[in-house]
């Protein structure tokens, strides 16, 4: 399957455009930065049979900048380097419909808050806000974060 021949034709594809909008505003060629980073994303989740789910685009916005930098690697490559990051650092994180690596991580938030300051923990649950209300962008972009501290 050829990524720039692929079909934008997921069922969430609008999810993904939006996204892609999003994602780095500040890079100099906007317009094709997004139409790669949609056509990436959709070649990855039909490549890898998944279902798109919101933080995907920010762990590829980084390899697909080599794109756009200097190195002027090839739209390939970056998938290639893409889909190696995933397998070795996110192996199950986004592979499933239920998302159930994040709901662990809600989890195992609320024990560590209730642990490390059982005061806050019980004012928050008191005025209902769950980790889902704070914490799922955290943990959705928490490789991307880190990809680009370690990267610079």
């Amino acid at each position: 399957m050829n990524i720039l021949l692929v079909k934008l034709d997921l069922s969430n594809q609008g999810v993904i455009k939006n996204d892609a909008k999003r994602t780095r505003p500040e890079i100099e060629d906007r317009s094709t930065f997004m139409s790669y980073l949609e056509l990436a994303l959709t070649y990855y989740c039909k490549l890898t049979n998944i279902s798109y789910k919101q933080g995907l685009n920010e762990l590829l916005a980084p390899f697909l900048y080599l794109k756009s930098s200097s190195a002027r690697v090839s739209l390939h490559v970056v998938l290639d380097g893409f889909i190696r990051f995933m397998k070795v650092y996110t192996p199950k994180f986004y592979n499933d419909e239920e998302f159930l690596a994040l709901e662990y991580s809600f989890v195992l938030i609320t024990v560590l808050l209730k642990y490390h300051d059982p005061e806050l923990s019980l004012y928050m649950e008191s005025k209902g806000i769950t980790p889902e209300l704070y914490s799922t962008s955290w943990l959705l972009t928490l490789f991307a974060a880190y990809f680009l501290l370690i990267s610079q």
